[in-house]
């Protein structure tokens, strides 16, 4: 089930839910009982994913299917009494990225940024969130390609990652700060985390101390406040 609300709805400001198939999978005989066999792993079907991200008044997400990434799209209908959420599969859009070479996992986020679609990817080395090996800036080319393109270039503008698949893009200069930088914590593993800035440009990371105290957080991670100007 997903559940969806327009909060600038007026007097239509209520949760609304909707129910989509993502497919069944027989696990084989004998796995689940202990034998230690984790080969085989089990196919999804358009499960809408915690990372996404709004363009074109349509929310964009990535999944995986028969182990290729592929992007899906939900177009949300506020125009009737009961809003409607239809999914849909951008057959040809390829939604893969490759890693650098020496990195072995990572997170991503997705964001919209000046009617573009970008994903930020955090790379890890040895698939340890403390070590940070990468940051890759991309680009979705829905022109030419259909795919994702890295770019080292974002002008004036700071992309900003949150906890929990959240990212947000905003001006550099109407908030102070400089352009091509992409801001995130350095909590991916542990509570507490430092401040990680990373030059588009440069492909520098900077990591700061923002804090001496030892936080630890229960129930929320930290989260960005952007200005309304942005």
């Amino acid at each position: 089930d997903m559940w969806f609300c327009r909060i600038n709805g007026g007097s239509s400001r209520e949760w609304v839910q909707h129910t989509y198939d993502v497919g069944e999978y027989t696990l084989p005989e004998g796995e689940g009982e202990g034998d230690g066999d984790c080969t085989s792993t089990p196919p999804t079907k358009r499960v809408i994913a915690g990372v996404a991200a709004a363009l074109g008044g349509k929310l964009h997400f990535i999944f995986s299917e028969s182990n290729q990434y592929k992007m899906g799209i939900i177009h949300l209908d506020f125009g009737t009494t009961a809003p409607t959420a239809e999914l849909h599969t951008l057959e040809d859009v390829d939604a893969a990225i490759t890693l650098p070479e020496g990195m072995c996992g990572g997170v991503t986020r997705l964001l919209e940024s000046q009617g573009e679609l970008f994903q930020v990817c955090v790379c890890f080395r040895g698939f340890d969130p403390n070590d940070i090996g990468a940051v890759l800036v991309l680009k979705m080319d829905f022109d030419h390609g259909r795919c994702w393109r890295r770019v080292h270039d974002i002008g004036d503008r700071v992309f900003m990652l949150a906890h929990g698949g959240n990212a947000v893009s905003c001006p550099a200069s109407a908030c102070n700060l400089q352009g091509n930088r992409v801001y995130f914590m350095k909590n991916f593993l542990e509570d507490d985390g430092d401040l990680c800035i990373y030059d588009v440009v440069e492909e520098v990371l900077e990591i700061l101390v923002v804090h001496e105290r030892d936080l630890t957080l229960s129930r929320t991670k930290p989260y960005w406040i952007v200005p309304p100007t942005a």
